[in-house]
Protein backbone atom coordinates (compact mmCIF):
# COMPACT_ATOMS: atom_id res chain seq x y z
CA UNK A 1 0.00 0.00 0.00
CA UNK A 2 1.41 3.73 -0.70
CA UNK A 3 2.13 5.65 2.43
CA UNK A 4 -0.44 8.22 3.23
CA UNK A 5 0.13 11.60 1.90
CA UNK A 6 0.08 14.99 3.90
CA UNK A 7 -2.14 17.75 3.35
CA UNK A 8 -1.65 21.21 4.18
CA UNK A 9 -2.05 21.59 7.78
CA UNK A 10 0.08 18.07 8.40
CA UNK A 11 -2.82 16.24 8.39
CA UNK A 12 -1.72 12.11 7.69
CA UNK A 13 -4.41 11.09 4.67
CA UNK A 14 -4.16 7.65 3.38
CA UNK A 15 -4.70 6.85 0.14
CA UNK A 16 -7.87 7.68 -1.93
CA UNK A 17 -7.68 4.03 -3.36
CA UNK A 18 -8.80 2.71 -0.67
CA UNK A 19 -11.67 5.65 0.10
CA UNK A 20 -10.07 6.20 3.83
CA UNK A 21 -8.19 8.92 5.81
CA UNK A 22 -6.13 8.21 9.03
CA UNK A 23 -4.91 10.87 11.60
CA UNK A 24 -3.60 9.88 14.73
CA UNK A 25 -6.92 10.38 16.46
CA UNK A 26 -9.88 9.92 13.97
CA UNK A 27 -9.95 6.73 11.31
CA UNK A 28 -12.69 6.72 9.12
CA UNK A 29 -13.48 4.98 5.84
CA UNK A 30 -16.27 5.20 3.10
CA UNK A 31 -17.57 1.71 1.96
CA UNK A 32 -16.36 0.84 -1.83
CA UNK A 33 -20.08 1.26 -3.76
CA UNK A 34 -20.00 5.26 -2.10
CA UNK A 35 -19.61 8.17 -4.88
CA UNK A 36 -19.16 11.33 -5.22
CA UNK A 37 -19.37 14.14 -7.78
CA UNK A 38 -18.19 17.81 -7.67
CA UNK A 39 -19.63 20.64 -10.87
CA UNK A 40 -18.50 23.51 -9.26
CA UNK A 41 -21.21 24.92 -7.47
CA UNK A 42 -22.23 21.39 -5.15
CA UNK A 43 -20.10 18.35 -3.44
CA UNK A 44 -22.40 15.26 -3.44
CA UNK A 45 -21.81 12.13 -2.18
CA UNK A 46 -23.58 9.31 -1.43
CA UNK A 47 -22.27 6.24 0.29
CA UNK A 48 -21.72 5.36 4.21
CA UNK A 49 -19.01 5.67 6.11
CA UNK A 50 -17.28 3.28 9.08
CA UNK A 51 -15.36 3.38 11.97
CA UNK A 52 -13.43 0.46 13.67
CA UNK A 53 -15.63 -1.66 12.16
CA UNK A 54 -19.09 -0.99 12.80
CA UNK A 55 -21.19 1.81 10.80
CA UNK A 56 -21.47 5.93 11.56
CA UNK A 57 -24.20 6.24 9.16
CA UNK A 58 -25.04 4.08 6.54
CA UNK A 59 -26.16 4.66 2.73
CA UNK A 60 -26.88 8.52 2.75
CA UNK A 61 -27.11 11.56 0.52
CA UNK A 62 -25.64 14.55 1.10
CA UNK A 63 -25.25 17.96 -1.37
CA UNK A 64 -23.03 20.54 0.24
CA UNK A 65 -23.78 23.61 -1.67
CA UNK A 66 -21.76 26.46 -1.98
CA UNK A 67 -23.13 30.07 -0.22
CA UNK A 68 -24.11 27.37 2.87
CA UNK A 69 -22.85 27.50 6.66
CA UNK A 70 -23.85 23.60 7.43
CA UNK A 71 -23.79 22.88 10.99
CA UNK A 72 -22.83 19.27 11.72
CA UNK A 73 -25.15 18.09 14.54
CA UNK A 74 -24.60 15.14 16.53
CA UNK A 75 -24.68 13.50 19.94
CA UNK A 76 -21.31 12.78 21.22
CA UNK A 77 -19.24 9.82 19.75
CA UNK A 78 -21.93 9.47 16.70
CA UNK A 79 -18.80 10.48 14.58
CA UNK A 80 -18.63 14.26 13.49
CA UNK A 81 -15.04 14.65 13.53
CA UNK A 82 -14.82 11.06 11.53
CA UNK A 83 -17.10 12.60 8.92
CA UNK A 84 -15.12 16.57 8.95
CA UNK A 85 -11.70 14.49 8.22
CA UNK A 86 -13.30 12.03 5.38
CA UNK A 87 -14.49 14.56 3.22
CA UNK A 88 -11.13 15.03 1.15
CA UNK A 89 -10.76 11.34 1.11
CA UNK A 90 -14.35 11.20 -0.84
CA UNK A 91 -13.95 8.63 -4.28
CA UNK A 92 -13.15 11.21 -7.46
CA UNK A 93 -12.92 14.22 -4.85
CA UNK A 94 -11.73 17.59 -6.59
CA UNK A 95 -8.12 18.28 -7.59
CA UNK A 96 -6.32 20.61 -4.82
CA UNK A 97 -5.56 22.84 -7.75
CA UNK A 98 -9.48 22.75 -8.63
CA UNK A 99 -10.90 22.66 -5.22
CA UNK A 100 -9.06 23.86 -1.60
CA UNK A 101 -10.26 22.18 1.77
CA UNK A 102 -9.27 22.87 4.80
CA UNK A 103 -9.82 21.69 7.74
CA UNK A 104 -8.94 23.30 11.57
CA UNK A 105 -9.50 21.77 14.57
CA UNK A 106 -7.23 22.32 17.80
CA UNK A 107 -5.46 18.48 17.70
CA UNK A 108 -4.40 19.07 14.26
CA UNK A 109 -0.78 18.48 13.59
CA UNK A 110 0.69 21.82 12.11
CA UNK A 111 2.72 20.84 8.49
CA UNK A 112 5.80 23.42 9.43
CA UNK A 113 7.84 21.87 6.18
CA UNK A 114 6.18 24.28 3.50
CA UNK A 115 8.26 27.32 5.69
CA UNK A 116 11.49 26.16 3.86
CA UNK A 117 14.12 26.80 6.91
CA UNK A 118 17.23 25.16 7.01
CA UNK A 119 17.62 24.30 10.49
CA UNK A 120 15.52 23.80 14.00
CA UNK A 121 17.48 27.65 14.91
CA UNK A 122 15.51 29.11 11.74
CA UNK A 123 12.63 27.11 12.21
CA UNK A 124 11.65 28.88 15.90
CA UNK A 125 12.75 31.68 14.35
CA UNK A 126 9.55 31.75 12.21
CA UNK A 127 6.81 34.28 14.28
CA UNK A 128 2.70 33.63 13.84
CA UNK A 129 3.11 36.86 11.63
CA UNK A 130 5.60 35.18 9.17
CA UNK A 131 4.02 31.87 9.57
CA UNK A 132 0.32 33.20 7.80
CA UNK A 133 2.65 35.38 5.27
CA UNK A 134 4.23 31.69 4.30
CA UNK A 135 0.74 30.53 4.09
CA UNK A 136 -0.73 33.39 1.53
CA UNK A 137 2.80 32.69 -0.62
CA UNK A 138 2.13 29.07 -0.94
CA UNK A 139 -1.51 29.42 -1.80
CA UNK A 140 -0.26 32.20 -4.84
CA UNK A 141 2.13 29.28 -5.64
CA UNK A 142 -1.03 26.84 -6.12
CA UNK A 143 -2.83 29.67 -7.71
CA UNK A 144 -0.11 30.29 -10.19
CA UNK A 145 0.69 26.87 -11.19
CA UNK A 146 -3.83 26.75 -11.36
CA UNK A 147 -3.05 29.27 -14.00
CA UNK A 148 -0.07 27.88 -15.87
CA UNK A 149 -2.02 24.52 -16.39
CA UNK A 150 -5.43 27.00 -17.50
CA UNK A 151 -3.11 28.89 -19.78
CA UNK A 152 -1.85 25.93 -21.38
CA UNK A 153 -5.57 24.27 -21.73
CA UNK A 154 -6.39 27.32 -23.09
CA UNK A 155 -3.97 27.20 -26.63
CA UNK A 156 -4.39 23.49 -26.74
CA UNK A 157 -8.17 23.83 -26.74
CA UNK A 158 -10.50 24.14 -30.11
CA UNK A 159 -12.31 27.13 -31.23
CA UNK A 160 -15.23 25.51 -29.55
CA UNK A 161 -16.29 29.26 -28.11
CA UNK A 162 -18.38 28.03 -24.89
CA UNK A 163 -15.09 26.35 -23.90
CA UNK A 164 -13.14 29.25 -24.42
CA UNK A 165 -15.42 31.01 -22.88
CA UNK A 166 -15.04 29.17 -19.55
CA UNK A 167 -11.31 28.69 -19.60
CA UNK A 168 -11.28 32.91 -20.02
CA UNK A 169 -13.61 33.51 -16.75
CA UNK A 170 -11.85 31.56 -14.85
CA UNK A 171 -8.39 32.70 -15.71
CA UNK A 172 -10.07 35.94 -15.15
CA UNK A 173 -11.28 34.85 -11.63
CA UNK A 174 -7.79 33.47 -10.80
CA UNK A 175 -5.73 36.52 -11.93
CA UNK A 176 -8.04 38.61 -10.10
CA UNK A 177 -7.95 36.50 -6.81
CA UNK A 178 -4.05 36.27 -6.63
CA UNK A 179 -3.57 39.90 -7.33
CA UNK A 180 -6.32 41.07 -4.41
CA UNK A 181 -4.85 38.09 -2.06
CA UNK A 182 -1.50 39.41 -2.58
CA UNK A 183 -2.07 43.17 -2.29
CA UNK A 184 -3.58 43.04 0.96
CA UNK A 185 -2.38 40.60 3.00
CA UNK A 186 -0.61 41.82 5.07
CA UNK A 187 -3.20 44.76 5.86
CA UNK A 188 -5.37 42.19 6.43
CA UNK A 189 -2.98 39.94 8.38
CA UNK A 190 -2.47 42.75 11.21
CA UNK A 191 -6.05 43.41 11.34
CA UNK A 192 -7.10 39.93 12.17
CA UNK A 193 -4.21 40.19 14.74
CA UNK A 194 -5.94 43.02 16.20
CA UNK A 195 -9.47 41.64 16.17
CA UNK A 196 -8.30 38.56 18.20
CA UNK A 197 -6.21 40.50 20.59
CA UNK A 198 -3.00 38.66 19.49
CA UNK A 199 -0.67 41.73 20.27
CA UNK A 200 3.01 40.20 21.57
CA UNK A 201 1.63 36.63 20.44
CA UNK A 202 2.37 37.94 16.92
CA UNK A 203 6.18 38.02 17.37
CA UNK A 204 6.15 34.81 19.47
CA UNK A 205 7.75 31.76 17.02
CA UNK A 206 4.63 29.61 15.71
CA UNK A 207 6.09 26.48 16.91
CA UNK A 208 6.11 27.55 20.56
CA UNK A 209 2.70 29.00 20.53
CA UNK A 210 -0.17 26.86 22.12
CA UNK A 211 -2.88 24.97 20.62
CA UNK A 212 -5.20 27.60 21.01
CA UNK A 213 -3.05 30.43 19.49
CA UNK A 214 -1.95 28.39 16.54
CA UNK A 215 -5.56 27.52 16.09
CA UNK A 216 -6.32 31.53 16.11
CA UNK A 217 -3.22 31.39 13.62
CA UNK A 218 -4.12 28.80 11.46
CA UNK A 219 -8.05 30.12 11.07
CA UNK A 220 -6.70 33.51 10.04
CA UNK A 221 -4.49 32.14 7.09
CA UNK A 222 -7.87 29.94 6.04
CA UNK A 223 -9.60 33.54 5.74
CA UNK A 224 -7.33 35.45 3.53
CA UNK A 225 -6.71 32.63 1.89
CA UNK A 226 -10.14 31.75 1.08
CA UNK A 227 -10.56 27.44 0.65
CA UNK A 228 -13.05 26.56 -1.30
CA UNK A 229 -14.16 24.01 1.98
CA UNK A 230 -13.55 25.03 5.21
CA UNK A 231 -14.46 23.15 7.79
CA UNK A 232 -14.19 24.45 11.22
CA UNK A 233 -13.97 22.08 14.72
CA UNK A 234 -15.22 23.21 17.93
CA UNK A 235 -13.55 26.84 17.64
CA UNK A 236 -13.35 26.96 21.71
CA UNK A 237 -10.52 29.32 21.57
CA UNK A 238 -12.47 32.53 20.51
CA UNK A 239 -14.14 34.70 23.56
CA UNK A 240 -17.83 36.27 22.63
CA UNK A 241 -16.13 39.04 20.83
CA UNK A 242 -13.73 37.09 18.74
CA UNK A 243 -16.68 34.57 17.87
CA UNK A 244 -19.10 37.58 16.54
CA UNK A 245 -15.88 38.83 14.47
CA UNK A 246 -15.50 34.68 13.21
CA UNK A 247 -19.03 34.78 12.25
CA UNK A 248 -19.30 37.64 10.26
CA UNK A 249 -15.56 36.53 8.23
CA UNK A 250 -17.67 32.83 7.74
CA UNK A 251 -20.19 34.86 6.72
CA UNK A 252 -18.54 37.07 4.23
CA UNK A 253 -16.60 33.66 2.87
CA UNK A 254 -19.61 32.11 1.56
CA UNK A 255 -20.25 35.08 -0.17
CA UNK A 256 -16.94 35.48 -1.48
CA UNK A 257 -14.85 32.65 -2.23
CA UNK A 258 -10.84 32.89 -4.19
CA UNK A 259 -10.22 31.48 -7.24
CA UNK A 260 -13.72 31.74 -8.66
CA UNK A 261 -16.66 34.22 -8.35
CA UNK A 262 -18.15 31.50 -6.05
CA UNK A 263 -18.67 31.51 -2.71
CA UNK A 264 -17.55 28.79 -0.11
CA UNK A 265 -18.74 25.72 1.56
CA UNK A 266 -18.21 26.02 5.46
CA UNK A 267 -18.90 23.34 7.85
CA UNK A 268 -18.79 24.32 11.73
CA UNK A 269 -18.89 21.32 14.49
CA UNK A 270 -19.34 23.41 18.11
CA UNK A 271 -21.63 22.26 21.35
CA UNK A 272 -22.44 26.15 21.37
CA UNK A 273 -25.87 25.85 20.34
CA UNK A 274 -25.88 30.22 20.07
CA UNK A 275 -23.16 29.95 17.76
CA UNK A 276 -24.92 27.38 16.02
CA UNK A 277 -27.80 29.51 15.29
CA UNK A 278 -26.34 32.75 14.73
CA UNK A 279 -24.26 30.78 12.33
CA UNK A 280 -25.52 28.27 10.26
CA UNK A 281 -28.79 28.46 7.86
CA UNK A 282 -28.56 24.46 7.25
CA UNK A 283 -28.03 21.59 9.57
CA UNK A 284 -26.20 17.97 8.92
CA UNK A 285 -27.14 15.87 11.56
CA UNK A 286 -25.89 12.17 11.73
CA UNK A 287 -28.51 9.79 13.79
CA UNK A 288 -26.64 7.47 15.72
CA UNK A 289 -29.58 5.31 16.43
CA UNK A 290 -31.01 5.29 12.30
CA UNK A 291 -27.86 5.06 11.11
CA UNK A 292 -28.42 8.02 9.30
CA UNK A 293 -26.72 11.78 7.79
CA UNK A 294 -29.64 14.06 6.75
CA UNK A 295 -29.84 17.63 5.45
CA UNK A 296 -32.35 20.11 7.12
CA UNK A 297 -32.44 23.44 4.98
CA UNK A 298 -33.30 25.41 8.02
CA UNK A 299 -31.66 27.11 11.27
CA UNK A 300 -30.72 24.87 14.08
CA UNK A 301 -33.52 26.62 16.08
CA UNK A 302 -35.88 25.17 13.62
CA UNK A 303 -33.63 21.88 13.50
CA UNK A 304 -34.45 21.52 17.30
CA UNK A 305 -38.46 22.09 17.23
CA UNK A 306 -38.24 19.67 14.00
CA UNK A 307 -36.30 16.82 15.24
CA UNK A 308 -38.20 17.07 18.63
CA UNK A 309 -41.21 16.74 16.87
CA UNK A 310 -39.84 13.36 14.92
CA UNK A 311 -38.80 11.97 18.60
CA UNK A 312 -42.16 13.14 19.96
CA UNK A 313 -43.68 11.40 17.34
CA UNK A 314 -41.31 8.22 17.36
CA UNK A 315 -42.11 8.00 21.27
CA UNK A 316 -45.61 7.74 20.83
CA UNK A 317 -45.80 5.13 18.20
CA UNK A 318 -42.95 3.51 19.98
CA UNK A 319 -45.32 3.14 22.94
CA UNK A 320 -48.39 2.72 20.70
CA UNK A 321 -46.64 -0.32 19.36
CA UNK A 322 -45.49 -1.28 22.96
CA UNK A 323 -49.13 -1.65 23.93
CA UNK A 324 -50.70 -3.22 21.71
CA UNK A 325 -47.66 -6.11 21.62
CA UNK A 326 -48.90 -5.87 25.22
CA UNK A 327 -52.98 -6.31 24.51
CA UNK A 328 -51.86 -8.97 21.85
CA UNK A 329 -49.67 -10.92 23.99
CA UNK A 330 -52.55 -11.02 26.32
CA UNK A 331 -54.87 -11.48 24.68
CA UNK A 332 -52.80 -14.62 23.17
CA UNK A 333 -52.28 -16.07 26.28
CA UNK A 334 -56.19 -15.89 27.23
CA UNK A 335 -56.91 -17.40 23.74
CA UNK A 336 -53.68 -20.12 24.87
CA UNK A 337 -55.76 -21.15 27.83
CA UNK A 338 -59.51 -21.17 26.81
CA UNK A 339 -58.34 -23.50 23.93
CA UNK A 340 -56.61 -26.20 26.85
CA UNK A 341 -59.81 -25.83 29.05
CA UNK A 342 -61.80 -27.03 25.60
CA UNK A 343 -59.06 -29.95 25.16
CA UNK A 344 -59.28 -31.07 28.56
CA UNK A 345 -62.87 -31.47 28.60
CA UNK A 346 -63.11 -32.96 25.57
CA UNK A 347 -61.35 -35.59 26.24
CA UNK A 348 -63.06 -36.15 29.56
CA UNK A 349 -66.36 -36.51 27.48
CA UNK A 350 -65.03 -38.51 25.07
CA UNK A 351 -63.16 -41.01 27.38
CA UNK A 352 -66.70 -41.76 29.39
CA UNK A 353 -68.80 -42.55 25.83
CA UNK A 354 -65.52 -45.00 24.86
CA UNK A 355 -66.10 -47.19 27.72
CA UNK A 356 -69.69 -47.51 26.78
CA UNK A 357 -68.73 -48.65 23.65
CA UNK A 358 -65.82 -50.58 23.96
CA UNK A 359 -67.91 -54.04 24.73
CA UNK A 360 -70.34 -53.52 21.66
CA UNK A 361 -67.36 -53.16 19.70
CA UNK A 362 -65.60 -55.93 20.74
CA UNK A 363 -68.62 -58.30 19.64
CA UNK A 364 -68.47 -56.72 16.25
CA UNK A 365 -64.85 -57.15 15.55
CA UNK A 366 -65.44 -60.70 17.27
CA UNK A 367 -67.93 -61.55 14.72
CA UNK A 368 -66.06 -59.61 11.63
CA UNK A 369 -63.40 -61.97 12.44
CA UNK A 370 -65.07 -64.95 12.63
CA UNK A 371 -66.62 -64.17 9.23
CA UNK A 372 -63.42 -63.41 7.40
CA UNK A 373 -61.92 -66.18 8.76
CA UNK A 374 -64.81 -69.08 7.02
CA UNK A 375 -64.49 -67.40 4.09
CA UNK A 376 -60.85 -67.53 4.44
CA UNK A 377 -61.29 -71.05 4.77
CA UNK A 378 -63.60 -71.76 1.75
CA UNK A 379 -61.78 -70.16 -0.61
CA UNK A 380 -58.35 -72.13 0.98
CA UNK A 381 -60.58 -75.17 -0.12
CA UNK A 382 -61.31 -74.01 -3.67
CA UNK A 383 -58.02 -73.07 -4.15
CA UNK A 384 -56.54 -76.77 -3.25
CA UNK A 385 -59.32 -78.41 -5.36
CA UNK A 386 -58.16 -76.37 -8.78
CA UNK A 387 -54.56 -77.07 -7.66
CA UNK A 388 -55.78 -80.65 -7.95
CA UNK A 389 -57.92 -80.26 -10.63
CA UNK A 390 -54.47 -78.67 -12.75
CA UNK A 391 -52.41 -81.40 -11.33
CA UNK A 392 -54.29 -84.61 -13.16
CA UNK A 393 -54.80 -82.67 -16.64
CA UNK A 394 -50.83 -82.38 -16.19
CA UNK A 395 -50.35 -86.45 -15.83
CA UNK A 396 -52.64 -87.36 -18.11
CA UNK A 397 -51.06 -84.99 -21.04
CA UNK A 398 -47.82 -86.54 -19.92
CA UNK A 399 -48.72 -89.88 -20.88
CA UNK A 400 -49.09 -88.70 -24.34
CA UNK A 401 -46.75 -89.22 -27.22
CA UNK A 402 -44.97 -86.15 -28.80
CA UNK A 403 -45.47 -85.81 -32.52
CA UNK A 404 -42.59 -85.93 -34.77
Amino acid sequence: MASPSTNEVGQSLAPSGNHSIETGIEYACWSNNTTSSFNGQVLSFEGCLGYDGLDLFRQSHVALERGSIYGLVAPNGSGKTSLARALQSLPNFPLPGQFRFEYLSADITYNTASLAVDSIDDLAAVSARDYSLIRVRDRANEMEEEIVRLEAELENTSTDNEVLEELSAKLSNLYEAKDEMEADASVRIEQYFANLRFEGYADMPFVQLSSGWKYKCQLISALITKPDCLVVDEPSFLDTQATAWFVEQIQQLTKNSSGTNNSAIVVLITHKEALLEEACDKILYINPASKTLTTYPCTFREFQAAHADRVAHAKNSKAQAETAHKDAVKSLTGLQKQLKIRERNFKERTSESADKRFIKGKNKEAKQNADHSAAAKSKQTKKKAEEVAREEELLREARVVPLE
